[in-house]
């Protein structure tokens, strides 16, 4: 083993090495510790920009408010800042307010007045004062202060005494050795590569040393390396799952609008699954003229409804989309996301059709009972002059004239106790008798009733086959049914027309919008007349609703009928255009004894 002999050259070289060390350690740690100081006086004031970044808007609306506990709240969360030791709020005209931290106030205060602005002006309602606490930069610049200086001595030491005698085996052959080992781990190598392969390399080579201090550093970069990488993929697995949970389509687009990058999750069956595919266009989405001018403006679309038919269906999808920009705010394109929300939106139309439906019995309802409540006045008023006119009858039959003149009183009031009784019908206080029975023969025996509501111009076709079931329903009732749509296709006819009333058996396989799925009895209406304005179905069987001139209908007679069906737990259906003719189908359920 060579002895370390030093010559007096080598002493004043250690010697001067040493004290020079010495001189420029202590020079760079005192002006280190200067700038490290005026650094943390720098970070007071950007954690005082922090606080109000984060919390001055917020912190002015509670005080203006005087929303105490939310006020308490924020300037709590303001202590939670680092190295902030106080907080006071004074407002004006009312408390203030203060909290601390068991720390020293001992650095600077910062304030923040307090200013809100509505449309009577700005308006200074209170003063923030932040004060700082110097204790943890004292404590952390002597604690820097004295690591740098021991870590440096030593240092300075250890190569001051070596420097003469091993600077050449420990330090240039190391450092050879260690750069070729760190030219073989190359970027492909280093994902293989365990951090301490370079660290056991260096020290084999030579004891523990400076050098295996740098192996050591660079096995912890690639430490770091490796968890930057762990933390991307795990961040990238992230984005992608909340993507595919809430997502149909993720797209960024070039400046033209064409896709450049496409993420979809949905079914390949989906109507937009060939349309949103990179080389395609954003504009070939079936957006609205003025959406793709804004859009060419480089706007923000957000929560736009797009509606895409497919055939009779209609799909809907939720659009959100972003202009691009790169770091020198240059646009680059587009950025948004696709959802589908067609049961959304159909619920929501189902609802609302609901509502109307609602609202719509609700003010039947309402006239229903105005109605009966008039009918049954007036229903007495024509008893007492029926009753007056049998009298008359008895006075005035020596005397034609008198008894013609009666009769057609009395004509006019039976008329009236009809209008009366199918008012009572509508508002569903006149008694009604159901009983099962065969229409077939119900409508058989009224043919000759039926041609006369029909009048002499219509020529009237039963079709009634055998077999028909039987249904439930109040027989005069239904045969009122029968006359008023007979009188309506008569009315719908003025120059004269076919009418045709056919019977027949239904089965529904499924529920429709009227009737729930079971087995029917249908009996259809239909006239070869003017037909009716396809906005007007829904309201024809509204009561006094009427299409008919002043004086000629009351428009009970379809409320009449829709009365009917709902009592007897049917449905009435209209199919009517203009100049086609109109076509009316009742369906009743069909009646079947009880098991025994």
């Amino acid at each position: 083993m060579n002895r370390l002999v030093i010559s007096s050259t080598g002493r004043k070289l250690l010697t001067l090495t040493l004290l020079f060390s010495s001189v420029v350690t202590l020079i760079i740690t005192v002006v280190q510790l200067y700038l490290d100081f005026n650094n943390e006086v720098d970070h007071l004031d950007k954690r005082f920009h922090e606080i109000n970044d984060v919390l001055s808007e917020s912190l002015t609306a509670s005080t203006w408010a005087f929303d105490q506990n939310q006020i308490q709240k924020q300037l709590k969360g303001i202590l939670r800042f680092e190295q902030v030791a106080k907080v006071h709020l004074a407002v004006e005209g009312f408390r203030d307010f203060e909290f601390a931290n068991s720390v020293s106030p001992d650095g600077p205060k910062k304030t923040l007045p307090l200013n809100y602005v509505d449309a009577r002006g700005a308006h200074d309602i209170g003063l923030l004062t932040v004060t700082f606490t110097m204790e943890q930069i004292y404590g952390g610049l002597i604690q820097r202060g004295m690591i740098m200086l021991l870590s440096n001595f030593l240092k300075t030491l250890l190569v001051s005494f070596f420097i003469l005698y091993i600077f050449n085996r420990l330090v240039t052959k190391p450092f050879r050795d260690l750069a070729a080992r760190a030219r073989e781990a190359s970027i492909a190598q280093l994902g293989l590569m365990q951090p301490q392969d370079l660290e056991g390399k260096a020290q084999s080579s030579r004891g523990h040393n400076e050098i295996d201090e740098m192996a050591h550093s660079i096995a912890l970069m690639h430490r770091n390396f490796q968890g930057s990488y762990q933390a991307l993929k795990m961040s990238e697995n992230r984005f992608r799952d909340i993507i595919a949970d809430n997502f149909d389509y993720v797209f960024e687009t070039n400046t033209d609008g064409e896709y450049t990058f496409v993420s979809s999750n949905a079914a390949e069956t989906d109507p937009l699954k060939k349309l949103v595919v990179t080389g395609q266009s954003l504009f070939q989405l079936p957006l609205e003229e003025d959406l793709k001018e804004a859009l060419k403006a480089q706007a923000k679309i957000q929560d736009y409804t797009l509606p895409f038919p497919r055939g009779s269906e209609r799909h809907y999808y939720n659009l959100n989309i972003n202009p691009v920009y790169d770091l020198d705010n240059k646009f680059v394109g587009y950025r948004g996301l696709l959802t589908e929300m067609t049961e959304t939106v159909l619920a929501k139309e189902r609802i609302e059709k609901q509502e109307d439906q609602i609202r719509h019995i609700q003010k039947v309802g309402l006239i229903g009972e105005l109605a009966a409540g008039f009918a049954h006045d007036f229903n007495n008023i024509l008893a007492i002059i029926l009753g007056n006119v049998a009298i008359l009858n008895r006075v005035t039959s020596e005397n034609p004239t008198s008894t013609k003149a009666v009769t057609g009183i009395q004509s006019a009031t039976l008329r009236g106790q009809n209008l009366i009784q199918r008012i009572l019908t509508f508002a569903r206080r006149q008694g009604i008798e159901t009983k099962p029975v065969n229409l077939s023969a119900i409508i058989g025996a009224m043919s000759e009733l039926i041609q006369v509501a029909a009048s002499k111009r219509t020529k009237v076709t039963l079709d009634i086959p055998d077999g028909i079931w039987q249904v439930r329903v109040d027989v005069s009732s239904f045969e009122n049914v029968l006359i008023n749509l007979s009188i309506n296709a008569r009315d719908a006819m003025p120059e004269g027309g076919d009418l045709f009333i056919r019977v027949a058996n239904k089965t529904l396989q499924e529920n429709t919008d009227f009737c729930v799925a079971g087995d029917y009895v249908t009996i259809a209406v239909e006239d070869t007349g003017v037909g009716i304005p396809e906005d007007m179905h829904e309201k024809i069987f509204e009561p006094f609703f009427t299409t008919k001139e002043e004086g000629q209908g009351t428009g009970l007679g379809l409320s009449t009928v829709l009365n009917f069906v709902q009592q007897s737990y049917g449905a009435v259906t209209v199919d009517s255009k203009v100049g086609h003719g109109t076509t009316f189908m009742i369906y009743l359920p069909r009646y079947q004894e009880p098991s025994a």
